[in-house]
């Protein structure tokens, strides 16, 4: 998309909150025109404001001219076609020159036989030489297939020992002397008291103060023990009257 070039097409659609009066004012300027160039905007015909816009200006412009109370599309551009490059003309081959005036003619010279293909002469050759091929043997499983002489000796190394020991199953890797323990923290509590059982934690003088909420309970008053709480339930409707119903024979 970033190598994509965009137009800003407008084709009279505005938002919804904005009559056409205020867009035609916004937009005017915002792009600095007026009278019938502005007027034409408005036909209601497709409209390209800009052309050739990457993406990021393309994105900015369309909000911006939202902002102003008109709805742009953006339409990709159509890259053009490659132009395919003309092949070289052929270039043609010299013409023979001409024979002299009464020269003779120079005679032709004997041609030579084709050669045979190189697949007939192989294979010919193929079926005439023998090649003598020596009794191969293989080695068995887990033989050296060199011999002393062709194996490459290494010197030995003598690596000192003396130094290793081998702990117990259950003991540690390392001595005591070898464990890394952090220095004790000493902590003052020089200051610190407990309360007494039941006291208080706080001083008064560390208790934030709450000031009391004043709320008006005039208008509330408290019905009677056995007293509904609810409106009373509206009566049922009384029954119809059916007495001058009789149903047919």
């Amino acid at each position: 998309m970033a190598d994509e070039e965009f137009d800003l097409v407008f084709k009279g659609q505005l938002v919804k909150s904005v009559d056409e009066a205020q867009a035609k004012a916004n937009l005017g300027r915002l792009f600095k025109i007026d009278g019938a160039r502005l007027d034409a905007l408005f036909t209601g015909k497709a409209v390209t404001l800009k052309k050739n816009l990457d993406f990021d200006t393309a994105s900015k412009y369309r909000v911006a001219i939202k902002k102003a109370g008109a709805v742009v599309e953006l339409v990709a551009v159509e890259a053009p076609a490659p132009v395919a490059k003309a092949s070289p003309a052929p270039v043609a081959a010299p013409a023979a020159p001409k024979p002299a005036f009464n020269s003779v003619p120079a005679e032709p010279k004997p041609s030579k036989p084709a050669a045979a293909p190189a697949a007939a002469i192989v294979g010919s050759a193929a079926s005439q030489v023998s090649v003598p091929v020596p009794d191969f043997g293989v080695a068995p499983p887990g033989a050296d297939i060199l011999e002393g002489g062709e194996r490459e000796s290494l010197p030995l190394m003598e690596v000192d020992i003396s130094g290793i020991a081998l702990r117990e199953t259950t003991g540690n890797l390392v001595d005591a002397s070898e464990i890394a323990r952090p220095a004790p923290v000493q902590v003052d509590i020089a200051n610190i008291a407990l309360a007494e059982q039941q006291g208080e934690l706080l001083k008064p003088e560390e208790r934030k103060k709450v000031e009391p909420v004043q709320v008006d309970i005039s208008g509330i008053s408290l019905g009677a023990e056995g007293e509904r709480l609810s409106a009373p339930k509206a009566p049922e409707p009384p029954a119809p009257d059916i007495s001058h119903i009789q149903l047919a024979d």
